[in-house]
């Protein structure tokens, strides 16, 4: 089962992110967000999509995540949709 996922804004038909998510139980994404889209939502709502993806999979768990950006211009960013993307998980063990 391939984990790539594209996303695109739907008027423009332009990429917003690649998303990499592959594995059955113990999911390790990572994500690229290009930068006409950083800082206008559509980083929240990719996450909150995959979350949304991975949970109809049947995935159960988010395994540990490298944030890696350029020189660590976008690392308080990535660290933030990651955090977004565990609180959905984190929500269903409550």
């Amino acid at each position: 089962m391939s984990g790539l996922f594209a996303f695109f804004e739907a008027t423009s038909g332009q990429l917003v992110a690649l998303v990499e998510a592959s594995g059955i139980n113990d999911v390790r994404p990572g994500w690229w967000v290009d930068s006409t889209f950083r800082g206008r939502g559509y980083g929240n709502k990719v996450i909150d999509l995959l979350a949304q993806h991975l949970k109809a999979r049947g995935v159960t768990r988010i395994g540990p995540m490298a944030i890696t950006t350029h020189q660590q211009q976008y690392d308080q960013q990535s660290s933030k949709l990651a955090q977004r993307l565990r609180s959905h998980f984190e929500e269903q063990r409550s």
